[in-house]
């Protein structure tokens, strides 16, 4: 099913990304990655809208750049704790 692979690969960047810090003492990374990239793919190969069967392999075969485009994402909102103004 097509949206359940492509709600996998999202979960699985979610996770693997911006959640890398916590899940790296316990869980392969490399391995998530690699199997967030085949959700995609699978997603792909199944969508009928051509735009979006593009854009879903664009994700697959760039999913290793967005997660540590997130993880830097995490790490940076961590290192600036967000400042309230009076």
């Amino acid at each position: 099913d097509g949206p359940m692979m492509e709600t996998a690969g999202a979960q699985c960047l979610l996770l693997a990304g911006f959640f890398e810090d916590q899940m790296r003492r316990r869980h392969n990374i490399r391995w998530y990655s690699q199997l967030g990239a085949g959700f995609y793919r699978r997603a792909a190969s199944q969508e009928r809208e051509l735009a979006k069967a593009r854009l879903l392999d664009t994700m697959a075969r760039g999913f290793e750049a967005w997660r540590q485009r997130y993880a830097r994402v995490s790490r940076e909102l961590r290192d600036q704790p967000y400042r309230l103004k009076a």
